[in-house]
């Protein structure tokens, strides 16, 4: 079924727009992202500027209902879009690998932050893909380049931090950002908030009508299609959505 948005918040200055906006998870669940029609999001409390004009580049998850984790997809089908869906997994618990999955080929920006908990020393990191983009090629050196990269950008900076050593692989666009050494015994990584558009080299922008929210159970499995989960609908999923704000707009 497709999701409906209300707007509680609106933050606005001259060059952001940040809304919060609750998304009550009720019906049935479809697997890939339940859809989210934006252009349809109301605004009870008639808030200054609240509302959607353009489709969010960044999004931060304010909650996890029943325990479940959210993902924002800017947008998802349509003739107009081409937004590939980018999905950021830790299912194995602590002291196991974050999955990061790019489709090979396509083009990323954005960047996405995470956050270490458990290890040694709790610490984060923001990870700007215009310095890795080489992470979603579909050529094994640009990869391999990427990784490496990546390996020495985690241990120069939030290793200093956690005390940990970390390993980035790439395997069939699943990139895999393992600690080894230090407190990674008990060390969970995850992916906190982000940024990150991923999209095919020749195709158009994104429609408000067609974003979408995925659900994942604390394992890293996307949830079952059907009916959600008692737990989820007690409270509603809130989403910190964020616009730029540019000159003459």
């Amino acid at each position: 079924m497709t999701l409906a948005a209300q707007v509680t918040a609106v933050d606005l200055t001259r060059r952001r727009k940040r809304q919060t906006v609750s998304v009550p998870t009720t019906g049935n669940y479809v697997q890939g992202g339940d859809p989210l029609d934006l252009s349809a999001a109301t605004n009870p409390r008639f808030l200054q500027g609240g509302g959607f004009g353009r489709v969010p580049g960044e999004w931060a998850a304010l909650n996890a209902p029943g325990g479940y984790t959210a993902e924002f997809i800017p947008s998802q089908g349509g003739a107009r879009t081409t937004f590939l869906t980018t999905a950021f997994t830790q299912p194995g618990g602590a002291g196991t690998a974050l999955k990061v999955t790019f489709t090979p080929g396509s083009t990323v920006t954005g960047q996405f932050r995470i956050n270490s908990a458990g290890g040694t020393a709790n610490g984060k990191t923001t990870v700007n893909l215009a310095n890795f983009a080489g992470l979603a090629s579909n050529l094994p050196n640009v990869i391999t380049a990427a990784a490496a990269a990546l390996t020495a950008f985690l241990n120069a900076g939030l290793g200093v931090v956690t005390g940990s050593t970390y390993t980035v692989t790439v395997a069939a666009g699943v990139i895999s950002i393992t600690p080894s050494a230090g407190g990674s015994a008990g060390e969970t990584l995850s992916v906190t908030a982000s940024t990150v558009q991923e999209y095919a080299a020749s195709t158009s922008g994104a429609l408000l009508s067609s974003c979408a929210v995925k659900f994942f159970s604390a394992d890293g499995t996307e949830l079952a299609a059907g009916a959600y989960p008692d737990a989820m609908q007690v409270d509603p999923l809130l989403l910190e959505l964020s616009v730029k704000m540019y000159k003459g707009m």
